[in-house]
């Protein structure tokens, strides 16, 4: 796939060692080059015991993908305030460069 595009990721698709496989997974089905864009929980991503966050880190330190942008915690539902909070984040899948910032300079 060019890019894949997933709702929200909370505790019970995470927890038992899932985050890592689910992280693991995204990039095995994305092309290079391509996209994983997801929303997570701001309480599971903080949460060390479900691997979310170190899962983001174990891929970044590989050269498997590169954060792109991740926001903020933001209303989990804008509307009904519930006091739930995500980020949204996007990574990048690396295509053969040996470093983002060499990908930087081929493309620009």
């Amino acid at each position: 796939y060019m890019g894949v595009c997933v709702g929200t990721f909370t505790y019970n698709h995470l927890g038992n060692g899932v985050g890592s496989q689910a992280m693991d997974e995204l990039v095995r089905v994305v092309r290079p080059g391509g996209l994983v864009c997801f929303t997570i929980r701001t309480d599971a991503h903080a949460d060390p015991a479900l691997g979310f966050r170190a899962s983001q880190d174990r891929l970044s330190v590989a050269n498997r993908w590169v954060l792109l942008d991740c926001t903020d915690a933001l209303p989990y539902t804008p509307k009904f305030n519930f006091g739930e909070l995500l980020h949204a984040a996007c990574h990048q899948r690396f295509a053969g460069w040996t470093s983002y910032s060499q990908h930087l300079n081929v493309t620009t």
